[in-house]
């Protein structure tokens, strides 16, 4: 855990105790597992999570519904399965021959956004054509999730991608609607599976709407790194941070300054340990002047995904001081990884995610309280030694910033600081001194 701030307080494992089971082993007829998990809480407060109810555990090749569920009582109990989009019955595309003889439609990634104005809940997925390409769709539902509209095809948005990739899944997670009410959805893209990882193009751009979700517009695209399932968050200023993973097993960071219209270049998001090699849940939560930015992922092993960490900042992502493992399986050979996060109430947070790979999976829900992460200690203490709360001139000295043209923000240590204002200042004494000697020489 050398990554984290020194006066971290992070906590070992345990089997969390404010769980719930959201699907049980067999419980849905002909669903063999889930997976890439989604999860909001809407305007009446009624949590929904979404998934793919997958047939076999493979990425395509197979049916997969849209599955939900809807819980009424902050995430302990749950309701019945409501199938989004069904594999076997519903059907997006007049082409039949597009399912390519496969026994269903293999639909992917449900990730939902809700208007907070309207209540309207829309929902991103796509029909994936075995790794080829896909059709993307959205969907939306007027009365908390209980029932569905009739998809609207969303590919056309793609047609200018300079690539020309066929392939386009978006989220996977949860979009945002920002503070000023513009709707954020994110889509990564790519060419044929077939192709090497690095022949592949892989890359990222965000679908906005600022009309409640009638009309959309993609962004520019956001390449390089080999960045794909990306999440994003809205920090106090406005600035928009999208979190990425990449095929090279890290994770990259990139900043947009005009809503997500345009973004800088990305950088590797290394203010944390190790992550496994899969989806990270990120979540944002704004208070007035600063965010609890809140990540789930898996840690250290990058080829088993038998773990589920928390962590909060309070600086925007650049140090992780409080964390907790969440669930753990030793014996586990390959879990699902997949996670997301939501809000429940003020500081009570829904974290979903899966606990096998195979037919035996739980996917739980699990509660989590501000206290589990900063224990008894004040918040108002806590966040004033990082840099989203008030700070002494010191604490500002240590978190001081220096921005990039990208709108990044790094860090400089105090020993960087003292050097640089002492230079700052010669030359400055220099400059005067030799414009002093100038004019002097002028009138004489």
């Amino acid at each position: 855990m050398e990554a984290l701030a020194a006066e971290s307080d992070v906590q070992t494992a345990k089997q969390w105790e404010e769980t719930s089971v959201i699907w049980a082993p067999g419980e849905v007829e002909g669903v063999h597992m889930f997976h890439q998990f989604g999860t909001i809480t809407t305007a009446e407060g009624v949590i929904l999570v979404f998934a793919e109810g997958r047939a076999d555990k493979g990425d395509s090749g197979n049916p997969h519904h849209i599955c939900m569920k809807r819980s009424l009582d902050g995430g302990n109990t749950w309701g019945e399965t409501i199938i989004v989009a069904n594999a076997e019955t519903d059907k997006c595309t007049e082409d039949e021959n597009e399912t390519n003889g496969r026994s269903g439609h293999c639909y992917a990634n449900p990730t939902a956004v809700m208007d907070r104005n309207t209540g309207r809940i829309h929902l991103l997925y796509a029909e994936n054509y075995d790794n080829e390409y896909t059709r993307l769709y959205i969907t939306h539902s007027d009365d908390d999730g209980l029932t569905w509209s009739s998809p609207t095809e969303m590919s056309g948005l793609f047609n200018d991608d300079p690539y020309e990739r066929p392939f386009h899944l978006p989220g996977p997670g949860h979009g945002i609607q920002l503070r000023r009410g513009r709707l954020i959805v994110e889509v990564w893209h790519r060419l044929s599976y077939k192709l090497e990882n690095a022949m592949r193009q892989y890359g990222l751009s965000i679908l906005y709407s600022d009309d409640g979700g009638e009309t959309w517009k993609n962004s520019e695209y956001l390449d390089g790194n080999y960045l794909n399932e990306g999440r994003i968050a809205e920090m106090p200023d406005g600035r928009l941070m999208i979190n990425a993973r990449s095929i090279d097993q890290q994770r990259y960071k990139a900043v947009s300054r005009d809503g997500g219209q345009t973004w800088g270049v990305s950088l590797p998001f290394s203010s944390i340990g190790t992550y496994g090699d899969c989806d990270s849940g990120f979540y944002s939560d704004l208070r007035k002047g600063y965010t609890r930015l809140l990540t789930t992922h898996v840690e250290n092993d990058t080829t088993r995904r038998n773990n589920l960490w928390i962590y909060l900042s309070y600086d925007e992502g650049q140090s992780w001081g409080y964390g907790i493992e969440l669930w753990r399986d030793p014996e586990l050979e390959w879990g699902t990884g997949a996670s997301d996060i939501t809000m429940i109430a003020d500081g009570i947070y829904g974290v979903i995610h899966g606990t096998s790979w195979e037919g035996d999976q739980e996917v739980r829900f699990l509660r989590v309280q501000l206290s589990d992460l900063i224990g008894t200690k004040d918040e108002t203490q806590v966040k004033h030694t990082h840099l989203g709360g008030e700070a002494t001139y010191f604490q500002r000295a240590r978190c001081a910033i220096c921005a990039s043209p990208y709108g990044e923000r790094r860090r400089l240590p105090p020993i960087i600081l003292l050097p640089i204002g002492a230079l700052t200042i010669l030359i400055i004494a220099v400059v005067y001194g030799i414009r002093r000697k100038a004019e002097s020489r002028r009138y004489r």
